[in-house]
């Protein structure tokens, strides 16, 4: 089996399912909105972990829970395709409420709803993956939570404050 034939589909719906509920949330705005969040969407959740994957492995590693740089890599990709697939089966009950609402804010509501479930299901599968059931996992955990914390106050004003304009 090939490297390709296992990444394609991790790849795809961490990306995808960013992109269709980006997508979703953009519609009843016009073409031009709905593309312009189905590319933010995608950007956003990937540059954000991109940009805190460090944090969370120096923290690990300063409270001595650190599994290896790869297996850390590896989990957080699981856990952005967690997320993704997530995304990807809200999209469908999301562009139906979203194009049928009257209300910047209510799609606003659904956008937040949507992608706040899909990242915590994310998080829980990070921390499953990083973990299991080993000894390190109390240690681990006390530092995911506060760095979880952090990601998603910064991930939610930067949607809140993209989607609101």
């Amino acid at each position: 089996m090939s490297i390709h034939s296992v990444r394609s589909p991790s790849v795809a719906l961490a990306l995808g399912g960013p992109v269709v509920l980006g997508l979703a949330l953009g519609l009843p705005f016009g073409l031009k909105a709905a593309l312009g969040r189905a590319a933010f969407l995608p950007a956003l959740v990937l540059g954000l972990a991109l940009a805190m994957a460090p944090a969370l492995y120096i923290a690990l590693s300063l409270a001595h829970a650190a599994p290896p740089a790869a297996h850390v890599a590896g989990s957080i990709g699981s856990s952005l395709r967690a997320a993704g697939t997530v995304m990807a089966g809200l999209a469908p009950a999301t562009a139906f409420l979203a194009t049928t609402s009257p209300s910047r804010l209510v799609v606003l509501g659904l956008g937040i709803v949507s992608v706040a479930s899909a990242m915590l299901v994310g998080l829980r599968a990070l921390a499953d993956e990083l973990f299991g059931a080993s000894e390190l996992r109390a240690r681990g955990v006390a530092v995911l939570v506060p760095w979880a914390a952090v990601a998603l106050g910064l991930g939610a004003h930067l949607f809140v404050t993209t989607l609101a304009s």
